[in-house]
């Protein structure tokens, strides 16, 4: 699961703002790999207000991709960490455990786990089904 801008901007609200994360993030720009999402720069000892902060600047702000064009961040841009120019990893619920030093993804991760997992469990359902019956045929 990847957060997207809004999302990651409410994660960070629900932190201690004063928490200093020893791997961080900071200085938001165009991602290089898709220069239509949002990129952050890793940091280190940085505080959670301080990622707030960088979020919430680059929220309705335009910045120009990689190899031009002017793309505007808002609540819905996908949101990766990695350094201008280079491609990185995508932000979501696991990350931000992680950075926070708090390594238990929140409830609605493992709701979308066990939820593709259901899917993947009917998918191959409808599947056999289907095998069965053209072999009774």
């Amino acid at each position: 699961m990847q957060y997207t801008l809004g999302e990651l901007i409410a994660a960070l609200e629900r932190e201690d703002p004063s928490q200093v994360v020893p791997v961080g993030f900071k200085n938001p720009h165009s991602y290089r790999g898709y220069y239509v999402d949002l990129a952050f720069e890793p940091a280190l000892n940085v505080t959670v207000g301080e990622m707030l902060e960088a979020a919430r600047s680059a929220l309705g702000q335009t910045f120009e991709g990689y190899k031009g064009g002017e793309f505007t961040m808002k609540e819905s841009t996908d949101v990766w960490i990695a350094c201008y120019g280079s491609h990185g990893e995508t932000i979501g619920p696991v990350l931000l455990s992680y950075m926070l030093g708090k390594p238990t993804p929140p409830p609605e991760w493992w709701e979308r786990k066990r939820l593709q997992a259901e899917l993947m469990r009917l998918q191959r359902t409808k599947v056999a089904r289907r095998r069965a019956t053209r072999v009774h045929q």
